[in-house]
């Protein structure tokens, strides 16, 4: 659930869809079937299975974000407005399949997002929850965590972040400043000072110095009374201020055991340095992948791997046209992260992969593309009919002309340019059939991470126009 202050509605509900788009409902106008408040699809182009989102307002606004199956972590701002919208804010790569959590300050500054880079790097990440910019990369040796489980989020508790790995927790302890240790009265003691003046000085101290002394008599066992009135005021006022401080620095000790209880309580002492063993687990899921057809002889599959758990072993490469029935048309090695396929049919094709290693077999990981054909299409000939003689005329008949039909327009089907390199995008614009130019709005980096038209769509051939980013 998340509320936007100033929009309208302001109380919605937010559902991340493995179309990969989000939507935005009125949680106050939940009856029925109708189009969600907002809608927008997600620039990263990779699916949000399994991990949840994390929402969270800073001064510039109301935000959420998630972990996708394309190994980055992304974040959308919401606007205030009537309707509100969903606008992209930052996407950063990250490994793994972690739900994200945020920290701040006082509820609105200093904001960040945190990532646990399960079945990735199995470190912890912070990013500026404006900005996408890094805050924490995950530390060095002794910040790795191992027996980390996706889709797991962490929680904060009295300045420390948790994390809970198998049979083990993780704590980190972010830096603070060094507390001032409260001072320690010190004990000015006087030579007289003995256990018996200590006990006895609280009634002292209490009593009033009258002409009859002989209570306080008990220091000295000589009842003489020439001894009594000259010794006894000095002995009470000396004697008063020498007990008490000495009672003081008793409690003083209390603190100074406390830094060596958290000390021994810091993720160091449960932090393995020893990494993963490489190939002993399970392979996970293959990342990004991306099927784009180039030309009528040539389709592009790409992907990425978040890990190093396949020695012995690689990736199966299957192909089917009806995304039900699948056959192998490559096995490759684990070093691998692309394949181009030139035997596939013409029309729509569906792809998946999958890594192996010595341990067993990953989740599949799907994609399409449609192949165009290659043969350009024969023009029918337009029959010219024969005259029909007529016994009782001899005159030459005029043929009909037939009429010219109307052209008709030419669809292409949009290819898949999200993760791609920007240098190929007008070879695979122009493969799929287009003629006209891809307008490119770089920001940095040059892999396409949005396209204004969805992969698959049947546009025009000669007058579609598409607009791709690069982040």
């Amino acid at each position: 659930m998340i509320n936007v202050p100033g929009a309208t509605p302001s109380q919605l509900v937010l559902a991340l869809g493995k179309d990969r788009n989000a939507y935005l409902i009125n949680r106050n106008n939940l009856g029925g079937i109708t189009a969600p408040v907002a809608q927008a699809n997600m620039v990263s182009g990779a699916t949000n299975r399994g991990t949840s989102a994390v929402t969270y307002h800073t001064s510039q606004g109301t935000y959420f974000a998630f972990h996708d199956d394309g190994n980055a972590i992304s974040a959308y701002k919401i606007t205030a407005a009537n309707p509100p919208t969903i606008v992209f804010a930052w996407s950063v790569g990250q490994s793994g399949r972690g739900s994200p959590w945020v920290t701040t300050t006082d509820g609105t500054n200093n904001v960040i997002v945190w990532v646990a880079g399960v079945a990735g790097d199995q470190r912890l990440h912070g990013y500026n929850g404006d900005t996408g910019a890094v805050i924490y990369a995950g530390g060095g040796p002794n910040e790795l965590m191992s027996g980390t489980r996706q889709w797991n989020t962490g929680m904060v508790a009295r300045g420390r972040i948790y994390f809970g790995a198998d049979n083990k927790v993780y704590a980190f302890r972010l830096p603070t400043g060094t507390p001032t240790p409260t001072p320690t009265a010190t004990a000015t003691a006087t030579p007289t000072s003995t256990p018996t003046a200590t006990a006895t000085a609280r009634p002292t101290a209490t009593a009033t110095p009258t002409p009859t002394p002989r209570p306080t008599a008990s220091p000295t066992p000589t009842p003489t009374a020439t001894f009594t009135p000259t010794p006894t005021p000095t002995a009470t006022a000396t004697s008063t201020p020498t007990a008490i401080p000495t009672a003081t620095p008793t409690p003083t000790t209390r603190p100074t055991a406390t830094p060596t209880a958290t000390a021994t309580a810091t993720s160091t002492a449960t932090v393995s340095p020893t990494p993963t063993p490489i190939g002993t687990a399970i392979p996970h899921p293959v990342g990004s992948f991306v099927a784009t057809a180039i030309s009528c002889t040539e389709t592009d599959l790409s992907w990425s791997y978040c890990c190093l758990d396949l020695a012995n072993g690689g990736f199966d490469i299957e192909r089917g046209t009806d995304n039900i029935h699948f056959t192998q048309i490559n096995q490759v090695g684990f070093w691998e992260r692309s394949y181009q396929d030139v035997t596939a049919p013409s029309g729509l094709n569906y792809y998946r992969i999958r890594a192996f290693n010595d341990y067993g077999v990953g989740d599949y990981s799907f994609a399409s593309a449609t192949r165009p054909s290659c043969q350009s299409p024969t023009p029918t000939a337009t029959p010219t009919p024969s005259p029909t003689a007529t016994p009782t005329s001899t005159a030459t008949p005029t043929p009909i002309r037939s009429p010219t039909p109307t052209a008709t327009p030419t669809n292409c089907i949009v290819p898949n340019f999200l993760g791609l390199k920007l240098n190929r995008a007008q070879r695979i614009w122009s493969g799929a059939g287009f003629t006209t130019q891809v307008i490119v709005q770089s920001r940095q980096g040059q892999t396409i991470s949005w396209q204004s038209i969805p992969a698959g769509t049947s546009a025009n051939c000669n007058t579609t126009i598409i607009t791709v980013t690069t982040r």
